[in-house]
C-alpha cells in the first residue's frame, strides 16, 4: 500500500483532474451501497466503471430497493467476464448502455467495446495483442488461444510478449462502426483455471455460466454468485450462493449437461453465503486446485 501522502495526492488528482470518485468494491454491504447510489445520483452526469461482480451486487440492490439512476451516460465492466444476463440486469437497473473492457494490471487497458457490441477493439497505439496456441504459433481468427501482450508505452520496464494467463480469440470480421481497429473476443477464461474433464475436454467459466443461465437458475433460484472448483481429477465442487438450493431434478439436469461435455465427473453441490474474491478482488467462476493434466489411458480414454 502506498504511503498516506501519496494516497492523498492521488486522491486529489482523481477528484480535480479526472473528476473521478472511488467506490470500494470490497464493501458491498447494504449501508455502503446506499451511500454509493446516493453519490452517483449527486453527479449531473456520471460514467460508472467497476468489477462486473461488484456491479451485479449494486444493480441487484438498486432494483430491490427501487433506487433509480437517471444520470448515467454509460456503465463499463472490467476485470471479470460480462455475461448476457448481467448486461440485461445492468441495463434495467442503471438505465444506461453497457460497455465491456479488457485490460490487465501490468499493461493497462487493452481492448474496448463500442456501441455496436461486435467485439472488443484493440488499442493498437498502446498494445500489440497476439493469440498463440500451445506450440507458440499464431491461432487463426476465431480460434481460442493464449493472450500474449506487448506494451508500447512503458519505456521504463517494457513488457514484450507477456503471457498473462488469459485465453481469448481474434475475430475475423471488422466492426461495422468503421474505426478500423482489429477485434478480439472477451476473455474466455484463464489457462490456470481451465477445468479438465476425465474425457480430455477442457471447460472455462463461461461454460458453467451458460449452463446456469440456460437452465434458468440465475433468475429462478436467484444465483448471486457461483464457483466450480476442480478438487481432484474426477471431482468438482459446485459452490452456489443462492436464496434456495436447486431440487434434485434441477441438479440432475445440470449434472447431465456437465457429464455430456466433461465425462462422468463426480459433482458436489454446496450452498455458500458468498464466493471468496481472493487476493486480486476478482471472483473467478472456475478454480483448479487439482494440478494434474489429462493423461491418455490404454483404452484411448483420459
Amino acid at each position: 500500500m502506498a504511503p498516506p501522502l501519496q494516497r492523498w495526492i492521488r486522491s486529489v488528482k482523481e477528484r480535480v483532474i479526472t473528476r473521478s470518485v472511488g467506490l470500494d468494491a470490497f464493501a458491498m454491504m447494504p449501508e455502503r451501497m446506499d451511500v454509493f447510489l446516493k453519490t452517483l445520483r449527486q453527479q449531473k452526469r456520471a460514467l460508472l466503471r467497476g468489477y462486473t461482480s461488484a456491479l451485479v451486487d449494486l444493480a441487484r440492490y438498486a432494483e430491490a430497493t427501487q433506487q433509480t439512476l437517471h444520470n448515467l451516460t454509460g456503465v463499463i465492466t472490467t476485470a471479470e467476464p460480462l455475461h448476457p444476463w448481467q448486461r440485461q440486469l445492468f441495463e434495467r437497473a442503471f438505465g444506461a448502455p453497457i460497455f465491456d473492457q479488457y485490460g490487465c494490471g501490468e499493461v493497462g487497458g487493452v481492448a474496448y467495446e463500442c456501441s455496436l457490441h461486435t467485439g472488443l477493439h484493440i488499442a493498437l497505439e498502446h498494445v500489440i495483442v497476439e493469440i498463440l496456441d500451445e506450440h507458440d504459433q499464431p491461432c487463426k481468427p476465431g480460434v481460442t488461444g493464449r493472450v500474449v501482450l506487448t506494451a508500447l508505452d512503458n519505456y521504463a520496464t517494457p513488457f514484450i510478449r507477456y503471457v498473462n494467463g488469459d485465453e481469448a480469440m481474434l475475430l475475423p470480421d471488422p466492426c461495422p462502426c468503421g474505426r478500423g481497429l482489429p477485434l478480439m473476443s472477451a476473455i474466455q477464461g484463464r489457462t490456470s483455471d481451465m477445468i479438465y474433464g476425465v474425457n480430455g475436454n477442457r471447460a472455462h467459466g463461461e461454460f458453467f455460466s451458460h449452463i446456469l443461465h440456460e437452465s434458468k437458475w440465475t433468475e429462478r433460484l436467484a444465483v448471486r454468485q457461483f464457483q466450480v472448483i476442480q478438487v481432484d481429477r474426477d471431482l468438482l465442487r459446485f459452490e452456489l450462493a443462492v436464496e434456495k438450493m436447486p431440487d434434485q431434478a434441477d441438479i440432475m439436469h445440470v449434472m447431465q449437461r456437465i457429464h455430456d461435455y466433461l465425462g462422468p465427473m463426480r459433482i458436489e453441490f454446496c450452498h455458500v453465503e458468498s464466493v471468496d474474491r481472493g487476493q486480486s478482488g476478482k471472483r473467478r467462476f472456475t478454480l483448479r486446485q487439482w494440478q494434474g493434466a489429462p493423461v491418455e489411458n490404454n483404452d484411448g480414454t483420459f
